[in-house]
């Protein structure tokens, strides 16, 4: 085996000799801001596709659409129903039979009376009556079911 015993300088090609490479400054990455628009539009592009896969915190339920709404004052307490026999109140899971306790210990010592009922729609008239007596036979002054809009409706005015 042969080894090449030239220096590399006359090794290399005797044009690329004399070629200056230019070598980034620091000026060039304040004028050219294509690199700063591709790395915002990365941030802005992860930013979108987690807000979109964020869930909602709380229950999903499927509520009834009603065109005509009465409201509850902000601060109401708030029992979600998504299905029969499961019970949220203020997002933490009651029983049943442990309800009207519940109900009672949330409304000692709250000026604000009211229960807001998020029922899905699949729920039998018995049922949100049954529910509608317990809540009132423990403090509950004023009650009011949960709806949804109609899509393409404005808010409330």
């Amino acid at each position: 085996m042969a080894y090449d015993l030239t220096p590399l300088t006359e090794r290399i090609h005797p044009l690329r000799r004399f070629v200056r490479l230019k070598r980034p400054c620091a000026t060039s990455l304040v004028r050219d801001p294509v690199p700063w628009v591709d790395a915002t539009l990365l941030v802005l592009l992860v930013i979108l596709i987690q807000t979109a896969a964020m869930h909602r915190p709380g229950v999903e339920v499927d509520l009834p659409v009603v065109s005509t709404t009465v409201g509850a004052h902000y601060g109401a307490l708030v029992l979600s129903v998504p299905g029969e026999g499961f019970l949220f109140l203020a997002d933490e899971r009651v029983h049943e039979r442990n309800l009207g306790d519940q109900l009672a210990a949330a409304f000692t010592g709250r000026a604000n009376r009211e229960l807001v009922i998020e029922a899905d729609a699949s729920l039998t008239h018995r049922y949100l009556m049954e529910l509608y007596s317990i809540a009132v036979s423990n403090g509950a002054s004023k009650i009011v079911l949960a709806t949804r809009r109609p899509a393409g409706e404005g808010a409330v005015r």
